[in-house]
């Protein structure tokens, strides 16, 4: 028998969108197909994917024509951007339960969508004595006394718990984002200028520079780098910052490299004409 097809809710626009048009430049056609694959495995179950990490992953290779490495780094970007996350886990390869995260924005049918119910009745008198005509029903005042002040006292608890909740998300933020290595006075700076714009955005800062530590990169290199992206982040927020400032690093790095290889080879071709002047004169001498 003949597996039925479904369907899934999409943009009319999606090939216009900025960020669908971002994922495309940044992934290619894979990272495109994969996120589409997502929808479509999520849809109608409340954008959840069960599973872990590697059997997802596993499963967009196969369908996706591509390879774990690729589809891998496609789950990572769809992370730093925002659009998944994971119901447990947080190291890249250990974490389990996909989640769309703008699942609901596109899917509020179903929220408004239940099981058929009957029309709601009409508000009958009681049985009992006939209503007075002209009579005051004072039973709304007498159920609803008391009320008005139990409603403002509930906001001004939940007015608390919101900002104790601040409170202890921009804490976490500010601890994930300190350094545990040493970094130049210039690093420094610019990591707390683009930190202090946003600290709860920011907050994975410090794992980035010390992760480019880790992969050799120079500090001036890294400083370089967050300048370039601040100077575009202020100006309009970049959505998925952590892997937009890995390619800035990385092509600064490489620009960087390849003018040091430029001098190294112009010194060594120097070097041979240089040695020739000296022995020509020497043998000149002699003569």
């Amino acid at each position: 028998m003949p597996r039925a097809k479904r369907y899934f809710p999409v943009s009319q626009e999606i090939n216009t969108d900025p960020q669908i048009r971002r994922l495309k430049r940044d992934c290619g056609i894979t990272g495109f197909s994969i996120w589409l694959e997502i929808l479509g495995r999520t849809d109608g179950r409340q954008g959840l994917w069960k599973g872990n990490e590697k059997d997802i992953k596993s499963v967009l290779a196969g369908v996706c024509e591509t390879n774990t490495r690729g589809s891998s780094r496609v789950l990572q970007y769809l992370t730093d951007l925002g659009w998944i996350t994971w119901q447990r886990g947080s190291e890249q390869g250990n974490r389990e339960g996909l989640i769309v995260v703008n699942y609901r924005e596109f899917h509020k049918h179903e929220e408004q969508k239940s099981s058929p119910s009957e029309p709601p009745l009409p508000n009958l008198p009681k049985k009992g004595a006939p209503e007075k005509r002209g009579a005051v029903d004072n039973s709304v005042d007498k159920s609803e006394s008391g009320r008005g002040n139990s409603g403002a006292s509930f906001l001004k608890d939940k007015s608390s718990e919101l900002s104790e909740s601040i409170k202890q998300l921009r804490a976490t933020a500010a601890k994930s984002a300190m350094l545990a290595t040493q970094v130049s006075d210039g690093l420094n700076r610019i990591a707390a200028k683009v930190y202090n714009r946003d600290p709860i955005r920011f907050h994975k800062l410090g794992n980035f520079i010390e992760a480019a530590k880790r992969k050799k990169y120079t500090d001036d290199q890294i400083a370089d780098a967050l300048t370039e992206f601040d100077n575009y982040d202020a100006k309009q927020m970049i959505s998925g910052w952590y892997g937009y400032l890995e390619r800035i690093l990385d092509r600064r790095a490489a620009k960087a490299n390849a003018a040091e290889n430029e001098r190294q080879n112009n010194e060594s071709k120097k070097a041979p004409i240089h040695f020739d002047l000296v022995r020509l004169m020497a043998e000149l001498k002699g003569v």
